[in-house]
Parts: C-alpha cells; sequence; structure tokens
C-alpha cells in the first residue's frame, strides 16, 4: 500500500462492495507489515555485526518500520470508520 490519506482510503472502501471491505483491508495491511518484518528483520543483521558504523542505515530503517506503522494504523482507523458509516446505512 502506497501512504494513501485517510480520506483516500475510505473513499476506495466506500466504493467497492461491502463483501469485498475485508479482502482490501487485509490487503492494505499486509503490505505495510511487511516492511515492518523487513526492516526489522535488516535492523536485527546490523546490530550483529559488532562494528555498527552505518547510523544512517539505523534511521532509515527505523523510519520505514514508522512509517508502515502510520499506514497501518490509518488502515484499521478507517475499518471503524467505514463500519460506523455502514451502520448508519442500514
Amino acid at each position: 500500500m502506497s501512504d494513501k490519506t485517510k480520506e483516500d482510503l475510505l473513499a476506495t472502501y466506500l466504493k467497492a462492495p461491502p463483501d469485498e471491505f475485508i479482502g482490501n483491508l487485509v490487503h492494505d495491511v499486509r503490505g505495510p507489515l511487511s516492511g515492518v518484518i523487513s526492516a526489522a528483520k535488516l535492523i536485527e543483521v546490523i546490530l550483529e555485526d559488532v562494528e555498527i558504523n552505518d547510523r544512517e542505515q539505523l534511521i532509515e530503517l527505523v523510519e520505514i518500520i514508522q512509517r508502515a506503522a502510520g499506514n497501518m494504523r490509518n488502515v484499521l482507523e478507517i475499518a471503524v470508520e467505514y463500519d460506523r458509516i455502514q451502520r448508519k446505512s442500514r
């Protein structure tokens, strides 16, 4: 998932048929989660090296984790908003 705004996410979910919501949600969380896992593994590899000289690389990986976690949080917040809107429309 790219760094979509909350408004973009909500619009995408509201346009899709309700029975596709869970599939879309899983898809949008899976990408950032993979980024978090990969960055964490790279940090682990770097930290295993006794001579840590690449501070910039660690900072970049931490930023990847923060961005991916923020994207996942946005998706989950929009899922709650989507559910609220769907309940109102019934």
